[in-house]
């Protein structure tokens, strides 16, 4: 999967995903969760300016919630044969 258009980049990806071995979409939501690890403060700083929060708010609410997001149900979630039909 290379970079997207911008006609449709989000949507082109989302209507890859039923395609994808529950595995693969597993260790994308995992280094998605790595990512977001490695760059919390400069993610922060961007939350605060995109939506006008209080920079305390992007670091002990969102950013947490989007690990705990990529990270622990969603990688289980995504495993589940019987939600996997799901994601398309």
């Amino acid at each position: 999967m290379g970079p997207t258009n911008h006609s449709g980049g989000v949507l082109e990806r989302y209507e890859v995903a039923p395609s994808m071995a529950p595995a693969y979409r597993e260790r994308i939501l995992l280094k998605l969760a790595d990512l977001i690890e490695a760059n919390l403060e400069e993610l922060a700083v961007l939350e605060t300016i995109d939506n006008g929060k209080p920079l305390s708010a992007a670091r002990e609410i969102d950013l947490p919630d989007a690990l705990r997001f990529a990270r622990y149900p969603t990688a289980r979630w995504v495993r589940s044969s019987r939600h996997v039909s799901a994601i398309g």
